[in-house]
């Protein structure tokens, strides 16, 4: 049996890594990580904005963060860039290139996109979405 091509974003990951005492989101996110039947896929800047985040936005310290680079590099996601010209597309239709590079990835595998990013859900209506829902 294939495995579905599913598409997490820093928005999620970031959650999962590194929960808040009330963040629910965290214990969704993981269970689309440990779901064997799916495929989970991102753009390789996906490391990179995640550590950002834990050194920027969360104000971790540097053993701190360094634990996160050692989550990241165990968990079950596989790294995939998209095309560039792809990237270039949905920018100009306004995302962000960092947004850009998960929408042009759920576009080229016919993929959906776990995101809490409304941009991207406002774009990819077919495609985004705010909660994994395991298949029946």
């Amino acid at each position: 049996m294939s495995r579905r091509p599913f598409i997490v974003d820093a928005s999620v990951l970031v959650p999962a890594l590194m929960p808040a005492a009330q963040d629910g989101d965290a214990a969704n996110a993981l269970a689309a990580l440990d779901d064997r039947a799916l495929d989970v896929i991102a753009p390789t800047l996906i490391d990179l904005e995640v550590i950002n985040a834990a050194a920027r936005r969360r104000g971790m310290t540097e053993r701190e963060i360094l634990g996160v680079a050692h989550r990241l590099e165990s968990i079950a996601v596989t790294r995939i860039d998209p095309k560039l010209e792809d990237v270039a597309r949905w920018c100009a239709r306004g995302l962000s290139a960092y947004d850009a590079s998960y929408a042009a990835l759920a576009e080229e595998l016919d993929a959906e996109l776990l995101s809490r990013v409304a941009q991207l859900h406002e774009l990819l209506p077919e495609r985004a979405v705010a909660e994994y829902t395991p298949a029946p």
